[in-house]
This record gives C-alpha cells, structure tokens and sequence, in this order.
C-alpha cells in the first residue's frame, strides 16, 4: 500500500450507466516484488536479462508506491482484466487473467483482457528476463481473492446472514445452506462500498482446488488475431497520419554530414523531408513513396573511425583477451565463438507518434512503456506526464523492445514535422541497426576426472563500437553453448556417457529434469547409422533448469535436426498450452542462430540486409518437439527464454556422435 494510501481507497467505485458499477480493486496493498521499473546496467560479467537505460532516463521513480492492477465488474457480469505487461505472443495477457480469475472464482467465459497503458500505476511494466510470472504471481492471486472476498460480504449484507455461510461458484455468490444465489455484476455495486479485508485475512485458494490454473487455454485474443481484428503497432492508423522512414548511416555510429533532397521531394507522395538526430526522415503518403523518397536522398555520411570494424578485427581482439588454458597435466580446453546476432521479429520496429505542442500520443509496441514514456517525452521536448502511451499487440520482441530508440526517434520526426507520423523500419532496417547479441569468445578448460573444475573465460564484444542489447536469455546462451560442449567433450575424454557424467554435476531440481528428458528421448537406444542423440542442461539465470535432448541426422555434410525433447521446472504451471508454445518458440529461435548464424560486420557495417541472407529457421527444417515439465506446486519461474541456451549445445553434441566431428562455432556448419 502506498504512505498516502488508506485501506478504503483500496476498492473504489465508479458509475458506468445503464452498465451498473465497477469494481476497482487496487494493487498497492498486494504487490509484492513488482515495484518501480527494473533498469539494470550490463556488463561483460554479467547476465542481466533488462536493458540499459539511457543517461537520466529511469521511466517512472515514484512507481513503486502506486501500483495497481484494475479489475472491473460490469454489471452484465463481464470482468475486465487490466494487464501491465506487453503481450508479444508469449501468452502473458492470457496466463496473468487466468490468476485472477482462479482466486476471483470467475467464469472464464466472461473474462476480457485489456493492455494498461504505460503509467507509474502500474508498478514495474517492463516485460522481459521471462519475469512477468514469478513477479506478479502472488499479488494477481491476492487481486482475485480480495475482490472474491468483498463480493461474498456484499452477497452476505444484502441476505443479513453471516459472511461464513456464504461461497462461491464460477461468477456467483450463493447461500451455503440455502437455495439463494446472486451473480458478481449484481453485487458489484455494493461490494464497491465493503471494508477490504487486511491482506493477512484474504484466503488464497489451495491448488489442489484450482480449476483455472493448469488448465489448457488458448490465448485469450486468438480470435481477434486470427480474424485480423487484433492491432498491433503496425495497424494503428490516425486522421491525417503520414509515413515516416529515415536514412541512417550505414556505419555504426556516422553521422549526417550534408545531404540534398531534391529528388526525394520530387518523388510522388512525399510530402517533407526532415533532418533529425538519428539521420535523414521522408515523410509521404504510403510506405512505398516514403521508401523510394528515401532511396533518392543524396547523403554525404561522417562516417568517423568506425570503418575499421570487422567481424576479424573484433574476433582478434576477443581472443587477445582470453586467459591462457589450464596448464595441469591431464587438463583439456576448448575456444567456442559466438557471432553478433539479431532478433529478426516478424514485425519490425514501428511506431506511432502524435507530438504537439503541449501533450504527445504514442502508440508504442514496446517491451518497456515506462521508459518508452519517458524516452517519448525527450524526443518531444515535453514532459513525462504530458506524454501517453498505448501499447498495442507486439509482433515479437526477444529483447529487442527494451531499446527505445525507435519511440524517442518517432516522437522526435513527429514534433519536428508537427503531424501524426508513423515510423516504420523496413527488414533491412532493422537487421543494419538492431540491438544485437554481442559477438563473444569462451575458453574453456578442465580435467575429464574432475568434473567439478571447469573453467570458463569468457569475452564479450560489448564496447567495440556495435550497438548491443538484450536478446533472448542474453549471456547465458554463450555461456551454455561453451559449459554444455565442454562437457560433452570432457565426457568423451573420460570415457563416460554425456548423461551420466553431466548427471554427476547437477543437484537434486536439475537432475529431474535431465533424467525426464533422457528417459523420455529414449536416452541408450540405438540410433541409426549417421545418427546421433545430444544432451545438455541449463538452468536459465539458476531458476528455471531445462534439459534439452536433440536428434540429428549428418549426411553429406548436411545437419538436420529431426527431434527436440525439452523437459524443464519451472515451478506451477499456469497454461500448460503456453508452456508447450514458448518452449517451441524458444527452439526455433534458437534453431536459427545454431543453424544459420548471425550477421556479418565488414568495414564498420552489417552486410546483410534481408531474410534471405540473414536467414531464420523455416518450416522444412523445424524439427519435432516434445515438451515435458517436471509437477511442482512452487511458485512459477521464467519459460520465454529457458529453452534457448541448451539447444545448439544439444545440437552441436549430437552431430559429434553421428559424425566424430566437434563444432565450436556457431552456426554450426561441416563445410
């Protein structure tokens, strides 16, 4: 509860019409770790999962004392459910409404879900590190079983009988020993008047007695996006709203030194051409015209030292950097690399702008609205608070949404233009002037008779003058690549089995995933002649272990993986259908960097521009996957990004046993 903030102003009332009352259940007495925005700065030792922000830019300081999460009871018994988490796909708007709905008792059938927008309100709404779960799990049970409380003590004033003879089914309140029943809309309004109960006295269920949670649900706005009806940051359209694209540099970190625009505002349907920080913006009437203005720009680019960056120059470096191998007599080492990789959503960078003179709209799909907010209000030369952001439905983001220079560069082309703009950044733009996973080098070394004495030495590309951010499980996918083939290697050396040796390094929580996994990909059996199984293990930021088991086939000099077992704990499961999908999502992310690899740097710039040299995974070499989750009754932990760093181990360790061959760089390739 907030310092200001009293147990009355915990529910409050609010007419609607015709509609009846809402029930308006605050947070602020209930949160537990979702405080103020989460801004943690990177560095080669770490593997934070957040971003790092930018200089005096914290999103909102004073959210940890408001947060809340609306609940509202229409009085045609429809329940809203305000969400204060972005949803790109990994299921949050489904999975949070569905605790609610499980302590509120609801009927899933009259559950809506909205997207808050961004505001101090709503406690820490950075969604990313896979935390959404294990930071709001407590406190939406609390929403839920206080708001069922209140309607239980409305039902019980308005029968005058005792709150005790009084329960709950799925949307009413009835009489225990009575035939009398009352639905949530109808109580609605009196609950709005009922004394909260001190949290020490709000009832959680137990979860032998769930029926909402653990249970499939398809994702609550699945017929909205099937139908087409869903808008995402790229559908938003706004009265008199112009396209806008900018030219940057293609060198990391030039500059505009002159340009002329003749020729752009000669081409049809461009309306403006504008300078702004990042570069040179076309407005126009549609994308195309905007595109093709942006092709006619002449531009001379300052283009300072950066030119001398290459993936060679940067990989010399890294290595220099390395501690020399273990010298013991019996030790082995190994170097594994790791290229710079983008995030390669299918929606790109968009964004939508309306800055005047005194307030700026934005429609952001951002991973973190708060500093999106705040972000907005520099390039627009306003205020936070007279800045709005929405946050419509993301179409991907895998860290690459907690950068926000998309939305300050919107607002910015938007004030300087002084009209509604949308900003878009065609594939190339994106794939040239990502947030990338940095290039790194591990050494790894150790004794294959003592398993507990592997060391790794690892490098990370973070200050060569590439830009680099947060993308999917960020340093712990290097670091498993190096720790998992390392230990395959030292298996091997030790003449043992990579299940029983790696089984010998893990505690009681990792071994049951590592044996469920095994046991289920028939982990012994005999596989076919250029066949092999690979294991390996990661436990994702030490919350989440996961072991994955990959079945991979070697013919001609080609890999292709048939087989993905994932088994995994990551506490109690919400939706299993959500698990399943993000597991799958996770190894087909993963899938492309292990396979196709990242982007290539030559002379201070990406030279890759598009899918089609840049590649992700495609449907013909997406393999089969399980999934399998360890029973745990515990808090839930992160899955978004838990299966991603043991993949291209598991890969890389299968091909060695259906070829003989050991591949330490990814991708993986045998030519």
């Amino acid at each position: 509860m907030s310092p200001s903030m009293d147990r009355r102003t915990f529910i409050r009332s609010m007419a609607v019409g015709s509609g009846g009352m809402l029930l308006s259940v605050w947070l602020g007495s209930c949160s537990d770790t979702d405080a103020s925005p989460t801004t943690t700065t990177q560095s080669p030792t770490t593997t934070s999962p957040l971003p790092t922000t930018t200089e005096g830019i914290a999103g909102d300081p004073t959210a940890q004392w408001d947060a809340h999460l609306l609940l509202r009871i229409d009085g045609d018994g429809t329940i809203t459910v305000t969400v204060p988490k972005s949803e790109m796909g990994q299921g949050v708007k489904t999975a949070l409404a569905m605790i609610v709905a499980e302590e509120l008792d609801a009927d899933w059938s009259s559950i809506r879900v909205t997207t808050a927008d961004a505001g101090r309100t709503y406690g820490d709404q950075v969604t990313g590190g896979s935390l959404s779960m294990s930071t709001r799990f407590d406190s939406m049970r609390r929403v839920g079983a206080t708001a069922r409380h209140m309607l239980i003590a409305a039902a019980a004033a308005e029968w005058g009988i005792d709150i005790t003879d009084c329960a709950t089914e799925p949307g009413v309140v009835v009489e225990r020993n009575g035939s009398r029943r009352i639905g949530y809309g109808a109580l609605a309004d009196r609950a709005a008047t009922i004394e909260p109960p001190p949290a020490s006295e709000v009832e959680l269920k137990d979860p032998s007695s769930f029926r909402i949670i653990g249970t499939e649900m398809g994702a609550i706005d699945a017929p909205d996006i099937v139908s087409g009806a869903a808008i995402y940051g790229s559908d938003v359209v706004l009265p008199g709203m112009v396209m806008g694209t900018v030219a940057r540099s293609p060198v990391f970190g030039g500059r505009v030194a002159e340009y002329d625009d003749t020729a752009a505002l000669a081409t049809a349907g461009v309306v403006d051409v504008v300078e702004i920080s990042t570069g040179v913006a076309v407005l126009a009437e549609s994308t195309w015209a905007a595109i093709k203005g942006r092709d006619a720009l002449q531009i001379t680019w300052d283009n300072r030292g950066n030119v001398e960056l290459s993936d060679t120059s940067i990989r010399r470096t890294l290595l220099d950097r390395l501690d020399p191998a273990d010298p013991a007599p019996d030790a082995i080492s190994a170097d594994y690399t790791f290229p710079y990789f983008p995030h390669g959503a299918i929606e790109p960078l968009t964004c939508v702008a309306d800055a005047t003179a005194d307030h700026c709209e934005m429609w952001a799909a951002t991973q973190h609205p708060q500093l999106a907010r705040a972000v907005a209000g520099r390039g627009s030369s306003l205020p936070t608070d007279q800045v709005t952001l929405h946050v419509p439905l993301i179409g991907g983001g895998f860290g690459r949404r907690l950068d926000q220079d998309f939305v300050e560069e919107a607002a910015e082309l938007s004030a300087v233009a002084g009209r509604p703009i949308k900003l878009f950044w065609s594939r190339s733009d994106d794939l040239r002037h990502d947030r990338y996973h940095p290039a790194s080098v591990c050494r790894a070394s150790g004794s294959p008779t003592d398993q507990n004495e592997i060391n790794l030495d690892m490098q990370l590309a973070w200050n060569d003058g590439i830009p680099t951010g947060s993308w999917r499980s960020v340093t712990d996918v290097p670091q498993a690549f190096a720790h998992e083939c390392f230990v395959d290697e030292l298996a091997h050396a030790a003449g043992a089995d990579p299940y029983e040796y790696r089984r010998a390094l893990l505690n009681p929580r990792e071994q049951a995933t590592l044996d469920l996994a095994a046991r289920e990909a028939g982990w012994g059996n005999t596989m076919p002649p250029g066949w092999g199984r690979g294991i390996a293990h990661h436990s994702m930021w030490d919350v989440t272990p996961t072991t994955i088991v990959a079945e991979v086939s070697v013919d001609d000099g080609d890999i292709r993986v048939h087989r993905i077992v994932c088994a995994l704990d990551c506490g109690i499961v919400i939706n299993p259908d959500t698990v399943a999908a993000q597991i799958e999502g996770a190894v087909a992310f993963a899938l492309s960097a292990t396979l196709h690899g990242g982007v290539t740097i030559a002379e201070g710039a990406v030279t890759e521009s598009n899918f089609h040299d840049a590649p992700i995974i495609r449907f013909d070499e997406m393999p089969e996957v399980e999934v399998h989750t360890v029973a745990s009754v515990g808090s839930p932990t992160g899955i978004g990004e838990a299966g991603v760093p043991p993949v291209a181990p598991a890969i890389a360790n299968a091909v060695f046993a259906a070829s003989g061959i050991r591949l330490r760089d990814l991708p993986l390739t045998l030519s």
